[in-house]
């Protein structure tokens, strides 16, 4: 019987940067982030997964509803915070209503359009924003975070 020897060497781990450098920011701010294209009757929606900012608004939002419309408001305010464009139009730029205008921020323009909506629509895209969130939560490793 002959004997194998093995020589083990010590794994150099990778040292963290002690510097955050652009690019390492950039990596950072894009880890997990899931864009998708959602066509409908030959409309194109552009939707992603929501940074923590945006998930801040959007609660915000939702809690500044009347309470007795918070729960049906919530599917619409998610989806207006997940769509990015439409046909390649910012979701904000279809508000028409100038009268307004001065008043709404970004996300309330982007909430009026969404309200515009047929439910089905909203309901589809309301689907698809679950399924972008549930990717982009399981596509995030947290041991590959912290190498």
């Amino acid at each position: 019987m002959s004997k194998t020897s093995v020589s083990l060497e010590p794994v150099k781990e990778e040292s963290v940067p002690k510097k955050i450098t652009l690019k390492n920011l950039k990596d950072l701010i894009f880890l997990g982030r899931i864009d998708r294209t959602v066509e409908c009757n030959g409309y194109n929606f552009l939707m992603k997964s929501m940074t923590a900012e945006d998930q801040r608004n959007m609660v915000a939002k939702i809690l500044k509803e009347p309470e007795d419309l918070r729960i049906l408001n919530a599917k619409i305010i998610s989806v207006a915070f997940s769509v990015e464009k439409v046909n390649g139009a910012l979701l904000e730029d279809l508000y028409e209503e100038e009268d307004m205008e001065a008043s709404m921020d970004k996300f309330d323009k982007k909430i009026f359009v969404i309200k515009q909506l047929q439910l089905s629509l909203v309901n589809k895209l309301y689907k698809n924003y679950e399924e972008i969130f549930e990717e982009s939560n399981s596509g995030v490793d947290i041991e590959e975070i912290k190498k």
